[in-house]
């Protein structure tokens, strides 16, 4: 196991200037989704029904551009 440490941590060390760049566009990128999400209070996601099994609806607002399958 100290060999694998030894290991990443010199890699970190060396990479470091890419690691932070990587992680600054990763939130970014988070960041920027942000504005596509919203939650829903609907009651009816509250009731007991025998279709429903989901506890919480998310809705985004996606541009029409965007292309995103769902498999449920």
């Amino acid at each position: 196991m100290d060999r694998l440490e030894g290991y990443f941590s010199q890699w970190v060390i060396n990479y470091r200037g890419w690691i932070i760049a990587v992680s600054l566009l990763v939130l970014l990128a988070a960041g920027n989704g942000l504005q596509y999400l919203g939650f829903d209070n609907d009651y009816r996601v509250f009731l007991p029904m025998i279709t429903l099994n989901y506890w919480l609806t998310i809705r985004l607002k996606i541009p029409i551009q965007s292309q995103i399958t769902s498999s449920f």
